[in-house]
């Protein structure tokens, strides 16, 4: 059961993941994506970011524009 912070682990992986491998645990804060490229973002402080930071739930995504759901 989750709720707005999940935490899990990787039960599989595509041929192109580098970054994590089957059985490391991950997880999912309150936020999910920023610009990565405003003076916040590469100052490591994504939560302020200049275009405003995607959140988990209620927040437009940056790709297709629908919210957020969780």
């Amino acid at each position: 059961i989750h709720g707005h912070e999940i935490v899990g682990r990787v039960t599989a992986t595509g041929t192109n993941a580098s970054k994590y491998k089957v059985g490391d645990l991950v997880g999912v804060g309150c936020m999910v994506d920023s610009c990565r490229e405003c003076s916040a973002c590469k100052s490591d402080l994504e939560q302020y970011c200049l275009e405003g930071p995607t959140m988990t739930y209620a927040t437009p995504d940056r790709v297709d524009g629908r919210n957020k759901m969780g």
